[in-house]
Order: structure tokens, then sequence, then C-alpha cells
């Protein structure tokens, strides 16, 4: 599609379709949520008896078997009902949405240091399509590292959740350039000869991230002033949690800060608040992919 609407213009969307759908969730979620509230005390009655009346350990299994089948159907409801939320909002922008995100891969992120090391990787959720006539892709990613406790155990623990995404421009760029938060082995690898850090004339975007390129004059040029203050605002969003890369034609975003497209089922399904949260990641996005797409016509 040549034209995605900003958030603004979606707005008149929620209102006649996605509301009225949402809100036939309404009643099953308060009957769900009473229903795990409920569940969770009777869970907490065996736990008791073991602790001050010395019942047997077995009902411990009791006592999970019970929280189990309080809180299933609620969460059962959460993910029936974002799966087909996101599924309406890509159908509406006419993305492709596969859930499986089969197609998808995290080692140009990993490569390039986006996102940080892992053992395990799951990809899901992958949306492409077009803004602009720019091809673009994204998914969730969730990425977990093994450890070990003292006793030898093995346990994982999650170091990244949150969207990964790339954007294919018609012109290659010259060098390779990296924005994110910290340095560390970032800046040793671009000190060795790959590459410089950037300065910029926006010293908060300098506060906040390094800037590493092996051309700088390109850097300079796709770093545009409502470029910068669209990363400022996506990394807002993302508490602090934004990096990007500029390689090859793609530009490559990670974007951390914990499940993108999850639904609160402690809210109104009729809140607006369901829908602006997912689709302010898009339009930041789409933002960013139209400002980089103005300066590679324009600029490079």
């Amino acid at each position: 599609m040549s034209h995605v609407p900003e958030l603004a213009e979606l707005d008149a969307f929620y209102e006649a379709e996605l509301r009225p759908w949402l809100m036939e969730f309404e009643k099953k979620r308060r009957l769900y949520l009473a229903i795990a509230a409920g569940g969770i005390l009777l869970a907490a009655l065996p736990i008791a008896g073991l602790i001050w009346l010395g019942w047997q350990e077995y009902v411990l299994f009791v006592s999970f078997v019970t929280f189990v089948a309080a809180i299933a159907p609620l969460v059962f409801l959460g993910k029936k009902i974002e799966k087909e939320l996101l599924a309406r909002i890509c159908g509406k922008l006419d993305f492709a949405l596969d859930p499986k995100a089969g197609a998808m891969s995290i080692q140009p992120f990993s490569s390039l240091s986006l996102v940080p090391s892992y053992d395990t990787c799951s990809l899901d959720n992958a949306i492409r399509g077009k803004i602009d006539e720019v091809p673009f892709e994204l998914c969730e990613s969730h990425l977990q590292e093994r450890r070990r406790n003292s006793k030898g155990r093995t346990y994982y623990v999650t170091v990244f959740q949150g969207l990964v995404g790339s954007a294919q421009f018609p012109k290659r760029f010259h060098g390779t350039t990296i924005v994110r938060r910290d340095g560390g082995f970032l800046a040793s690898l671009f000190s060795s000869g790959k590459g410089e850090r950037v300065k910029l004339e926006d010293p908060d975007f300098e506060k906040r991230f390094d800037v590493f390129s092996d051309d700088q004059v390109e850097a300079r040029y796709l770093l545009t002033p409502g470029f910068m203050e669209r990363v400022k605002r996506l990394d807002d969003l993302s508490d602090g949690a934004a990096r990007l890369a500029f390689e090859g034609g793609r530009l490559l975003f990670a974007i951390g800060g914990g499940d993108r497209f999850t639904v609160s089922l402690f809210k109104n399904m009729g809140e607006i608040a369901h829908f602006r949260r997912m689709m302010a990641d898009f339009a930041l996005i789409f933002g960013i992919v139209r400002e980089l797409n103005l300066a590679a016509k324009t600029r490079l």
C-alpha cells in the first residue's frame, strides 16, 4: 500500500469496528477475572493448612491444580483477544500477519549487537507490508540466556523481549551505522578500525545514544533532526530500549521493553488504551521509515 494512516486517523476505525468487537468480551473477562480471584484464594487454603495445621505435603499438588484451573480461562481469553486484535489491525493496514514468524531470522540483529547474546530464541507474529512503498517486516522476539545456579542446576533468564524489524530501501547505504544506548562491546568493536563515534548536533540525542559509523558523512545525512526526534520518541516508548542500525540497504531496529502486543485483562475491554498501545509502536516506526526514505531519495 502507498499510504499508512497516522495514529490519529485510526481512531475512527477503533470506534466503528474495534471497540464494539472488544466489548463482546467484557462480560466474559469479568467472569473469568472473578473465577481467577476466587481460585487463587482457594489455592491458598491447602498451603495454609500445610503450614498451620500440619496437613500432608500432597495438598500442594491440590493447590497447584486449583490455581492453574482458575487462571487458565483468563489466560486463554487474553491470548485469543491479542491474536484477533492484531489480525484486525493488520487487515486494516493491509499488512500480512504470520503468527509463526517462519521466515524471520534474529541473526542480522545479533551480528550487529542490536540484541544481547542468547541461548534460546522465540519469534512470533511476523508482520510484513509496505510503508510508502518501502518493504518492511517486524516480529515479536523473546531471547533467553542459559545460566547455572550455585548447585549446578540450569535455568533460563530473559535477556530481550520486544520487537525486531527491518525496512528495505532501494538505495544501498555506503557504510554501516549503529545507534544504541550503551557502549561496551559495541564501542570496542567500532574503535578497532571498523568505525568511529559520530558527533551530532542534537545534545539530547548524543546524551541518550552512542552512534558509530564507518562513513561519517553518510551517518550525518541519515540522522536528520526529524529522524533523531522520532527515534527519541520511540526510545521513550520502550523505556530506553531502542536500538537501530543502517547496513546495506536496510534499516534494522530492536525495540525492547517487554511484550508489545499484550492486552491487559485488568482493564475494561472498551478502553482505547488496548488499541493505542499497539498502534503507538506502529506509528513511530512508520514515521522513522518515512523520514529515512525521504533522506535516501533526496540526500544520498
